[in-house]
């Protein structure tokens, strides 16, 4: 996958649209491990939109980094998250994604700095491994 696909990726999911996104850019068995959270296609497309149904949810690719063979890429990324309404924790413990609750206010903003591993099958994730660290995100984001 080369970088500016993996642009439209982000472009696509900044856009709002994470639907659209899943279709053409996930493998149905994909999974993504962040932070020792694990997801699945089912439970990426729960969880995005609860998200940005609270935040606008931002991804900013500062570093791509991938060989011209192989299946593999990482990507240093800024997650910005700002705060459509004062965040509301229940939505995402009732929805068993505790882990993504931010506590913000309406209008704050939180910015975290990702490092991700991610492997394909042509132009469709099969995985994406992330570590990131920032004391204000959720854990999810930390």
């Amino acid at each position: 996958m080369d970088e500016q696909t993996f642009q439209a990726y982000f472009n696509l999911v900044n856009s709002g649209n994470i639907v659209a996104a899943a279709e053409k850019y996930y493998k149905p068995e994909i999974y993504l491990l962040d932070d020792g959270h694990h997801y699945d296609h089912a439970r990426i497309l729960q969880l995005i939109p609860l998200i940005q149904s609270q935040m606008k949810l931002t991804y900013h690719l500062v570093g791509y980094y991938s060989k011209t063979e192989g299946n593999a890429l990482a990507a240093e990324v800024d997650v910005e998250l700002v705060a459509l309404v004062d965040v509301d924790r229940k939505p995402f413990a009732d929805a068993g994604f505790p882990e993504a609750f931010v506590p913000l206010k309406k209008g704050e903003r939180v910015l975290s700095h990702h490092f991700y591993k991610y492997t394909f099958e042509g132009k469709k994730f099969t995985s994406s491994i992330g570590y990131t660290k920032n004391e204000k995100a959720s854990s999810l984001y930390r």
